[in-house]
């Protein structure tokens, strides 16, 4: 899944995912099984949709521009009927959202009924008479029975008429509605609803739109199926969707900086994989601060089991960069593929030299210590003049042989203790070094953050596949 530092996309994240993907797909010799993106798309995003923050002008322009493209196909002579159901379909998708977004006027409104129009008249020309009348029932659900159809062909409108017959003669069903936390404003097909827990009665068969609001934190729109003479039950996690970001070709998950990532994202990632039979892993990759981060959530003991953080420049892709996120995905599978602090071997091998360097300068220390003396003028050359320091030093110190002897001694062991202490304290600072870029770019270390283990989510068994695999999830761009 995508990491997003915000609401937009950044390009340079989209980028790097297509080229972790690319390496990653390279040196993956059957340990690990991708998950596509439009699978995960489709399982994770089910049938929900991302609203628009606002509808700039920009965004407005995109619209009619989605929507022209379906009217020349349909109106072109001949017709081109797949291609106007298909634009017209994609013109659907993009006016239901925007509908929702703040700011969305009669205009906007107006246009979404022109092109569910067109959408129904392209299946009915098609003589796809179920998926016509499904597009005049979500006629009637979101605009009303008296929803304003003058623009219909006279043998559609007819057509039109008949399932709105058909559909007031249904018994009606409604929409069970609870979330975590509850008190969340209830919107459906934009209008205000009461808050959760909510039931929502007396309605006529067919889809509708639904979203719920608490505070500052708005979920994705859901698209709920009602059906006659029955009750709908939907649950949504608000915490979860207000950080979802369903893509047109991939998941991502949206935070406002590194410690909302560190806070959340391991809660996100599991409640993400639960829809994705066979899923054990799902990576984030997302740069973050100037630093590519990478993230691997083992869904099942709900915990990050490896990571990666590099930095990287503004501009252009760092290679080692992605040769480290794709280690730190891969793990022990990728050759040599990173480990926690205390598995890094140049460490242990520095630290313990470092040691040992700095034992040896310290016992010539001891041994300097234990054996410092004072050589004073003796009386009696033939006396011993190696006197201890408690000696009255008022005496001048002798200049013989034995006197010079000593000294030389004594300054060999102080430069033996002085480069073994140098040494050690330079090896072992060598030896954190390597420890902390072990643990900074490619950690295996289990983190404490995130939910306590719970029911477990659907792990393929190995046999299925023939030998034991991962499967996990790694979303992207991959046509950017």
């Amino acid at each position: 899944v995508e990491l997003r530092d915000g609401p937009d996309a950044s390009s340079l994240t989209l980028d790097y995912i297509k080229a972790v993907r690319e390496a990653f797909n390279t040196r993956n010799s059957g340990d690990f099984i991708l998950v596509d993106d439009a699978t995960v798309l489709k399982k994770v995003g089910g049938k929900r949709q991302q609203v628009p923050g606002s509808l700039t002008a920009e965004r407005i322009t995109a619209l009619e521009d989605f929507k022209k493209k379906g009217e020349m196909y349909l109106y072109q002579a001949p017709p081109d009927l797949p291609k106007a159901v298909k634009a017209l379909s994609t013109a659907e998708s993009k006016y239901r959202a925007a509908v929702a977004a703040p700011g969305a006027d009669d205009k906007v409104r107006k246009s979404y009924l022109n092109v569910l129009i067109n959408l129904a008249t392209a299946h009915f020309m098609a003589k796809d008479k179920d998926s016509s009348q499904e597009v005049f029932r979500h006629i009637v659900t979101t605009f009303g029975k008296d929803a304003n159809v003058d623009d219909f062909r006279p043998d559609i409108l007819e057509k039109y008429k008949e399932v709105l017959a058909e559909m007031s003669q249904m018994p009606k069903g409604s929409i069970d509605v609870v979330s975590t936390p509850s008190q969340a404003r209830v919107i459906l097909n934009n209008v205000e609803r009461g808050e959760t827990p909510s039931q929502i009665g007396d309605l006529v068969p067919g889809e509708y739109s639904l979203r719920l609001k608490l505070n500052a934190t708005t979920t994705l729109l859901h698209h709920v199926r009602v059906d006659g003479g029955k009750t709908t039950k939907v649950n949504i996690d608000l915490p979860f969707e207000s950080h979802l970001i369903i893509g047109d070709n991939h998941v991502g998950l949206s935070y406002k900086d590194l410690s909302e990532v560190k806070k959340r994202f391991v809660a996100d990632a599991v409640v993400a994989a639960r829809p994705m039979a066979g899923v054990n892993y799902v990576v984030g990759i997302g740069v973050f601060e100037n630093k590519l981060l990478t993230y691997v959530i083992d869904v099942n003991k709900n915990s990050i089991i490896r990571t990666s953080m590099n930095k990287v420049p503004q501009v252009g892709l760092s290679k080692r960069a992605v040769n480290r996120s794709v280690r730190a995905i891969m793990g022990t599978a990728g050759g040599g593929g990173g480990g926690a602090w205390h598995t890094s071997i140049p460490g242990w091998v520095t630290s313990g030299a470092g040691l040992v360097s700095l034992s040896v300068g310290l016992a010539f220390v001891g041994y300097l210590d234990q054996n410092s003396v004072t050589v004073y003028h003796c009386i009696d050359p033939k006396e011993n003049c190696a006197v201890s320091e408690k000696t009255d030093p008022a005496n001048k110190p002798v200049i013989n042989k034995a006197q010079l002897d000593y000294e030389d001694e004594i300054g060999r062991n102080s430069t033996i203790s002085a480069i073994g202490i140098g040494l050690g304290v330079a090896l072992l600072g060598a030896g954190g070094y390597f420890f902390y870029r072990q643990a900074t770019n490619t950690s295996v270390a289990s983190l404490p953050f995130g939910p306590k283990a719970h029911d477990p989510y659907s792990v393929m068994p190995p046999q299925q596949f023939g030998h034991a695999r991962s499967v996990f999830s790694l979303g992207g761009s991959s046509g950017h």
